[in-house]
């Protein structure tokens, strides 16, 4: 039905403005700790399904226990619980087995669960290890990932990860580039000295400071800044190659991506295709730069290796919409970034880019006129009356 508002004028919508939105839920105020566990036991990873009440969860189960068989808390990783997360199923207490695959000797760390993507990698894997005292130690060990995705020279027990160049790169920049590397599946694993750091990271929800440090550190070891002072990250190149993301699902069209290359330049932004570049490039690239934009997704996680104080620009895709990726949020929270967020073909909001870039983050927000409020009172009367 059409609605009887042709005689009101629309309401100006507020302008973008920086903001700093907070992480969507507040990360521990104590800081992070560390365990060292004599004799530890690593139990078989298992995936599967169980029914609860009303829906299907996914359930995971593999952590870490000391030599008395009592479960090592930070050694599980915590789930939002969303239809696509496991929920951990480590029971408190597991009897001590005689035999074990295999024993690691020496002191090692553990890594929390291996993953091959790099968003995952760059938030869930590496920043456990965030503790200065896992960099003396002999190995990271860690558990294979709940999505399994068996590699070509994958065992039952311990098997040595393929690392990608991008992997070895941020391994090496974190100071674990001599480091042995073992990922645990399938079998009860025994570690002779084991550090398990707290996990600084809650996949969508908080970053802790710790995670911080660890990011803080890989950046401050590559040194060098790009002279790009605005970069836009490109999602046009890997889309045009990769067809669709991690997930299968295509998260943008090429029309879109080719009008935000094309917008972004005409603001004076570097358009860079992420992926054509070394991990120190990219590294290079954002902290050289005091504005950052890009699509939702891993390419914009980069941020976290930004100078506090970086201007974030967030551009929605068919995964988000109109909201920006709690991902985003928990890292520049964390980070000290200022966002702005432009919904997935939202041109509207893409005109406002320059006017955007003009704004001081920290000056506070202009009251909107009367007028403005008058006018968008008369609009929901009439969807009222409508």
């Amino acid at each position: 039905m059409s609605l009887p508002m042709g005689h009101l004028k629309r309401p100006r919508l507020p302008a973008m403005s920086w903001r700093r939105l907070g992480a969507p839920r507040p990360a521990p105020a104590e800081a992070a700790e560390t365990v060292w566990v004599d004799n530890a036991i690593l139990t078989p990873l298992a995936t599967g399904e169980m029914r609860v009440v009303d829906r299907h969860w996914r359930w995971v189960s593999g952590a870490v226990y000391d030599s008395a068989g009592h479960l090592v808390p930070a050694s599980q990783r915590q789930w939002d619980r969303t239809v696509h997360q496991p929920v951990a199923v480590d029971p408190p207490v597991v009897r001590v087995p005689g035999n074990v695959a295999r024993t690691l000797e020496g002191p090692w760390v553990f890594g929390g669960h291996w993953a091959r993507h790099f968003g995952h990698f760059l938030l869930e894997t590496l920043p456990n290890l965030w503790p200065e005292e896992a960099l003396g130690t002999r190995g990271i060990v860690m558990m294979e990932s709940a999505f399994m995705r068996r590699e070509p020279n994958f065992q039952r027990g311990l098997f040595v990860p393929q690392l990608r160049p991008w992997q070895e790169a941020l391994l090496e920049l974190a100071g674990f580039g001599g480091h042995e590397l073992q990922v645990s599946c399938y079998k009860t694993i025994r570690a002779e000295r084991l550090l398990v750091p707290e996990r600084p990271v809650f996949l969508n929800q908080w970053v802790r400071p710790e995670a911080v440090g660890l990011w803080r550190r890989i950046s401050d070891a590559v040194g060098a800044r790009g002279s790009a002072t605005k970069v836009f990250l490109s999602r046009t190149r890997f889309n045009s190659d990769e067809g669709t993301s991690a997930t299968g699902a295509l998260r943008t069209d090429p029309e879109w991506d080719a009008l935000l290359d094309s917008r972004f330049a005409g603001a004076g932004f570097a358009v860079v295709n992420p992926e054509e570049l070394s991990i120190p490039e990219q590294i290079e690239l954002v902290r050289g730069a005091g504005v950052i934009a890009g699509s939702s997704g891993s390419a914009l996680h980069l941020s976290c290796f930004a100078d506090p104080g970086t201007r974030i620009v967030e551009v929605g895709d068919l995964r988000t919409g109109g909201e920006p990726l709690r991902m985003q949020r928990a890292i520049d929270a964390a980070c000290g970034h200022w966002d702005a967020y432009i919904g997935y073909a939202d041109t509207d909001a893409l005109a406002g880019l320059e006017a955007l870039l003009d704004t001081d983050p920290g000056a506070p927000e202009p009251a909107p006129r009367l007028a403005d409020r008058l006018n968008v009172r008369r609009l929901a009367a009439g969807l009222r009356r409508g």
